[in-house]
C-alpha cells in the first residue's frame, strides 16, 4: 500500500483515493465507509501533516488571519479558534479549535501566536481608547471623564457627564484634546474610533461580554444576526439608517450611532448637524432688513428659529417625517404656519405648454412613416391654397391653453412654513427631574422650620411697593458654553 499523498487543496490521498481533508487545524474524514480503516493505518502520516499545518500557521503573516463578526479567528477561510469573554472587556480569551493528533507543544505555540496576533490587532485599532485607561498627567475630573469614555467604548453622552464637563477649565480640556477627545454638543467622544474597522471590532467585543446575538427572523424563516447586519451598515459608510426593532439599541451606540426618533444617526454626523443649526438659532432674521436680508444664511428664521434646508437632509440622508423625528428627539419643536397661494395664469400656461409638447413628441414617435408622408402632402397642398397649417395649429393650442388657464386660475394649493425652535421647557423639566429629591424640598423645609420657631418674616417690608402680586422672572436653565443652545439662551436672558 502506498503512503498518503497531500494535494494542493489539503486533500489526503491513498492509492489515488481521497480519505479526508485538512481544514484549518482539524482533519475531516471522507464519506466513504472504508476510509476509517485507511485512516487508522496512516495516523502517523496524518499527524505529521497536521504538524506541518501548525508550522505554517505559526509562520503565517498577520494579513492571513482575520477576525470575523461571529467572534471567530479564521486562517485561509477556515475557523481555527473562537473568542470568549474574560475579565478584561477589551481582550477576550481564545479557545483553540484543533485536532487531538496535534502535539501539545504545537498547541502551545499556536495559542501564543494567536494571542500575539489578537493583541496586536486590538492595540492597533483601539489605541486611543486603551490610552484612556491610565492617561499620563491626568487626574481629578479629567481622569473621571476618561474613565467614562473608556468604559463606554469611546463614546459617552454629554448629558451623563455634564457636571464633569462644566468643571473642566480650558487648560484641562486642551490636555484631553491631545488624547483625541472631542467635546461635541451631544457627545464627548473619540472621532477617530468612529471608523468602520474600530467600530466593527467593538461590536464583536461588546457582544462577547454581553452574550448578545441580536437576531431577527425574516419572512423566509431564516435567522440573520443583527450584529452582522449592523457591521455591514458600518462598513457601507451610511450616515443614518432606519431603526430595526430586532436589534438591541445599545448595539447601535456601540456601533457609533445615536438612536434619534425613527433613525439611527452616526455620532459625528449628529455633531455636524448641530454645527449647522447653531449659527441659525443664534440670530433673528427679523433684525435683517433691506440689503441685509440677502446676507442671511440658508435656513434662517424669525425669533431665533431655523428652517430645514437641503444641506441638513442630505447630511443625514433622510427627509420628511424621518428627519422631523430626529429633530424632535433632540429637543426641538416645530411651528407650522399654513400658506395659501393663488396659482398665477402664467404658471398654469407654462405647465400646459409642457404637457402639449410632451404629447406631440409621443405622437411623433408613434406615427408610422406612411402617415407622416400623408401629413407632408397635406401641408404642401395647404401651402398651395395659401393657408399656413402651422399657424392654425398654434392658434388652436394657444386657445386651449387660455381655456385651461381660465379654468384653473382660482385653483389653490396648501403649503406650510415649518420653523423649528429649541424646546426650553422640555430641557428645564428634564433638568428638574434629574435633581436629587433632598434638594427639591430644602427651601420648603427651611420655611417650615422658621414658622415653627415663630420667626417667619415677610419677603418685603412694604407690601404696597412689592406686594403679593410681585413675581420673580423664571430662571432659565444654564447651558454649557460649548452647547449649541448657549447663544440662544443668552439672547433669551437679555430680552
Amino acid at each position: 500500500m502506498n503512503s498518503p499523498q497531500i494535494e494542493n487543496k489539503d486533500e489526503i490521498l491513498v492509492d489515488g483515493k481521497i480519505i479526508g481533508t485538512i481544514k484549518g487545524l482539524r482533519f475531516n474524514y471522507a464519506k466513504s465507509d472504508n476510509d476509517a480503516e485507511l485512516v487508522d493505518l496512516h495516523k502517523e502520516a496524518i499527524a505529521i501533516e497536521l504538524s506541518h499545518a501548525s508550522d505554517r500557521l505559526i509562520g503565517a503573516p498577520n494579513d492571513q488571519i482575520i477576525l470575523s463578526t461571529d467572534g471567530s479567528l479564521r486562517w485561509k477561510g477556515e475557523k481555527i479558534a473562537s473568542l470568549s469573554k474574560s475579565e478584561d472587556r477589551y481582550f477576550p480569551k481564545i479557545i483553540l479549535l484543533a485536532d487531538d493528533q496535534i502535539l501539545p507543544e504545537n498547541i502551545k505555540n499556536i495559542e501564543g501566536r494567536l494571542n500575539l496576533w489578537l493583541r496586536h490587532h486590538i492595540n492597533s485599532l483601539l489605541e486611543l481608547i486603551l490610552a484612556l485607561k491610565k492617561p499620563h498627567e491626568i487626574d481629578g475630573l479629567a481622569l473621571e471623564l476618561c474613565t467614562h469614555i473608556f468604559d463606554n467604548y469611546g463614546i459617552v453622552a454629554r448629558q451623563k457627564v455634564v457636571n464633569i464637563v462644566k468643571g473642566l477649565d480650558q487648560d484641562v480640556r486642551a490636555k484631553l484634546r491631545r488624547f483625541g477627545i472631542k467635546f461635541g454638543a451631544y457627545h464627548v467622544y473619540l472621532p477617530l474610533t468612529l471608523k468602520p474597522a474600530p467600530r466593527e471590532l467593538l461590536l464583536i467585543l461588546w457582544a462577547l461580554q454581553n452574550d448578545d446575538v441580536s437576531q431577527e427572523e425574516t419572512q423566509e424563516g431564516t435567522q440573520e444576526e443583527g450584529l452582522a447586519q449592523l457591521a455591514h451598515i458600518i462598513l457601507s459608510g451610511r450616515t443614518s439608517v432606519e431603526i430595526n426593532p430586532a436589534i438591541n439599541k445599545q448595539l447601535y451606540e456601540i456601533g457609533g450611532f445615536k438612536v434619534a426618533g425613527n433613525r439611527a444617526v452616526r455620532i459625528d454626523i449628529l455633531e455636524r448637524l448641530a454645527d449647522l443649526i447653531r449659527p441659525l438659532i443664534a440670530l433673528d432674521s427679523d433684525r435683517y432688513q433691506g440689503d441685509q436680508a440677502s446676507e442671511l444664511p440658508l435656513g434662517a428664521a424669525p425669533k431665533n428659529g431655523f428652517r430645514v434646508n437641503v444641506e441638513m437632509t442630505s447630511l443625514l440622508g433622510c427627509a420628511g417625517a424621518d428627519f422631523s423625528s430626529v429633530l424632535t428627539s433632540l429637543g426641538y419643536r416645530v411651528e407650522r404656519t399654513k400658506i395659501q397661494e393663488v396659482i398665477k395664469e402664467e404658471v398654469i400656461k407654462e405647465e400646459v405648454i409642457k404637457e402639449e409638447i410632451i404629447k406631440e413628441e409621443i405622437v411623433k414617435e408613434e406615427t408610422p412613416k406612411e402617415e407622416a408622408e400623408i401629413n407632408d402632402d397635406v401641408v404642401s397642398l395647404a401651402k398651395i391654397d395659401g393657408e399656413n397649417p402651422a399657424v392654425t395649429k398654434n392658434d388652436k393650442s394657444e386657445k386651449d391653453i387660455e381655456n385651461k388657464a381660465d379654468e384653473n386660475s382660482e385653483a389653490q394649493i396648501e403649503r406650510f412654513d415649518e420653523v423649528w425652535f429649541f424646546n426650553f421647557k422640555r430641557q428645564i423639566n428634564k433638568g428638574n427631574a434629574n435633581r436629587d429629591s433632598t434638594n427639591k424640598h430644602k427651601v420648603n423645609n427651611r420655611f417650615a422650620n422658621s414658622k415653627n420657631k415663630g420667626n417667619s418674616k415677610k419677603p418685603y417690608k412694604d407690601s404696597k411697593q412689592k406686594g403679593a402680586d410681585f413675581k420673580r422672572k423664571p430662571k432659565l436653565k444654564s447651558f454649557d458654553k460649548d452647547s449649541p443652545f448657549a447663544a440662544l439662551a443668552a439672547l433669551k436672558i437679555k430680552s
